[in-house]
């Protein structure tokens, strides 16, 4: 059996470990399909890897004039010779003009594809020729894998029948996110967090990612030990000068278990937003997977990955609640450890690329 991941411009190693899985350890060839130019690094893959051309991808201008206009993006070329190569297509969402030229091509073969959305409808995706794309995309897939159960709600909303839809999350890599103890060595950071309590976030800083609320609730915890880790681009130019908080723009995917491993909580306080709300939440398994209890507001989709046991779920735009969850780590280093391996052990159970190739062989074989 011959499997087709069409991505494109989104191809990014950590979002196909299943596939990676499947092509090493089962009779499935999956063949991944990125875009040229490309967005993303995707070397470290030890699958096939073919580039389809972009042209889009070659313009910011074109880009953003598309969206703007709320015009179908994400034309790649070849892609019928794509169709011709493989028994299964599957591709990344349904409002992509990629899957809605597979979906055209895909007479006798099987048609899949992954939505990560959870709104529906949105308003960025309101004009004729999106949900006219989307139409189309939905009523051909013979099934359609998402991350989760408010994903799913999303697609019966649009009108998809409910039976060919599978929840099939996000999996992570528990060899490279793996616990270890605190060291600075190979980071930029300062040899004090070694001895610190330490918070991490990473992603985006923007207001969707709930950078405001964060911060003053950071700014309220009034411990000379307690340290904030921000790793991502500052895209809303927040002032996070502050002798405790530590901002590196970029770190390398292979290097982020070293920042994790020096973090005693994890947190991504998101807000929902018109157009977004947050889709799973990867980098809370990350952070679990190296054994650390998560902090999460109860946006999206990101109550459904967590438990009880390992996470606690807070308000969103609280600093409030967000100061006093951090200060109960704090105070409680017994029940800290406590849920940081419950958290590694819940990712262990449920989230393996192993586990989550299993679940997509299941439905390719179905």
């Amino acid at each position: 059996m011959k499997v087709g991941l069409l991505r494109g411009p989104y191809l990014r190693a950590n979002g196909v470990l299943p596939w990676e899985y499947l092509h090493n350890h089962s009779n499935i060839a999956v063949t991944a399909y990125a875009s040229k130019p490309k967005r993303f690094e995707y070397s470290s893959l030890n699958m096939p890897v073919k580039e389809l051309f972009w042209p889009e991808g070659y313009s910011k201008a074109v880009r953003f004039a598309l969206t703007k206009l709320k015009f179908p993006r994400n034309l790649l070329f070849d892609i019928k010779q794509v169709v011709n190569e493989n028994d299964i297509l599957h591709v990344s969402e349904n409002y992509h003009l990629f899957s809605y030229q597979t979906a055209k091509y895909c007479k006798r073969k099987r048609f899949f594809f992954a939505q990560g959305e959870n709104i529906p409808h949105p308003s960025s995706q309101n004009s004729y020729l999106i949900k006219h794309i989307k139409r189309f995309v939905n009523k051909n897939a013979e099934k359609i894998t998402t991350t989760t159960e408010l994903a799913k709600k999303a697609l019966i909303h649009e009108g998809v029948n409910d039976e060919k839809i599978f929840i099939v999350p996000n999996a992570t890599d528990t060899n490279l996110f793996t616990p270890e103890p605190k060291r600075t060595s190979g980071t930029d950071l300062p040899k004090e967090l070694e001895t610190t309590f330490n918070i991490i976030f990473v992603g985006r800083l923007s207001e969707q990612k709930g950078i405001p609320w964060l911060l003053d609730a950071f700014k309220r915890i009034k411990k000379e030990d307690v340290r904030l880790i921000l790793i991502g681009k500052n895209v809303e130019h927040f002032n996070v000068r502050h002798k405790h908080i530590y901002h590196i723009p970029y770190v390398e995917h292979q290097q982020l278990p070293r920042i994790y491993n020096l973090a005693d909580i994890g947190i991504l306080p998101s807000i929902p937003t018109k157009n977004n709300e947050e889709q799973f939440g990867q980098v809370v398994h990350e952070a679990m997977a190296c054994g650390k209890p998560t902090l999460v507001t109860n946006v999206g989709g990101m109550p459904e990955i967590v438990t009880e046991k390992t996470s606690f779920v807070i308000n969103y735009k609280s600093p409030q609640d967000i100061k006093e969850n951090i200060l109960y780590f704090y105070q409680n280093e017994t029940e800290k450890k406590r849920m940081g391996q419950a958290a590694r052990q819940h990712i262990e159970r449920e989230y393996t690329p192993r586990i989550i190739a299993n679940k997509l062989k299941r439905l390719y074989h179905e």
